[in-house]
């Protein structure tokens, strides 16, 4: 029997993050967290999911990329043809959540329904404000642009920024979710504390 509550993410990282940090605040719903395998691909589920039988809650999260509302937009279309009149125009700072009838949905855009970027933005923020080696990897990527040479695209820059602190722990590079249960990443920034609550207010009972 398929779940009653689905939270739809873009990839295996977005699932272990989310996962585990749901873990760690003690936060014990009972949620289907479905890796979609990319933007496309979940864009292209979310109407098929909206018709599975039984479904009472569909979570959705997102990277913005290079703009939120582009990628809201995408989604609020998709909701709004599949019959869900009430869905704002703009996300909410906090996440976005709507209940019309017997179905909620919930969405958030990484990495805090305002500015543009992906999980590895909002990964970044739970890095300890005082940790020592957040300027050297800044410094290490600053001076590979210097030389002209860059391997990665500027809007990954985050993406290199995660990936090169966490090589420089001590299990070098461990994936993002278990980096949250090995306690490297430690912080609770207010755009944390607000993803953790918008899952909590989402997949409560209504």
């Amino acid at each position: 029997m398929a779940s009653p509550n689905v939270l739809l993410v873009e990839g295996h990282d977005d699932l272990h993050v989310i996962k585990n940090l749901l873990k760690r605040e003690s936060i014990d719903l009972p949620i289907e967290i479905i890796d979609c395998g990319g933007i496309d691909p979940m864009l292209e589920r979310i109407p098929v999911q909206l018709k599975a039988s039984g479904l009472k809650i569909l979570g959705i999260v997102l990277d913005a990329d290079e703009s939120v509302s582009a990628r809201f937009d995408a989604i609020r279309n998709i909701l709004t043809k599949s019959g869900m009149s009430s869905f704002p125009k703009a996300p909410e700072p906090n996440g976005t959540i709507v209940r019309e009838s017997d179905l909620t949905v919930g969405v958030w855009v990484m990495p805090d329904n305002v500015e543009r970027g992906k999980l590895e933005d909002f990964v970044a923020l739970l890095i300890e404000p005082s940790d020592d080696l957040k300027p050297m990897v800044n410094t290490a990527l600053d001076e590979i642009y210097r030389t002209g040479v860059p391997r990665y695209k500027t809007s990954d820059r985050s993406k290199a920024f995660i990936h090169t602190w966490l090589a420089w722990q001590e299990s070098p590079g461990r994936p993002m979710g278990l980096a949250i249960t090995m306690k490297y990443l430690t912080a609770s920034p207010s755009v944390q504390v607000s993803f953790t609550n918008w899952v909590g207010a989402v997949f409560k009972n209504p």
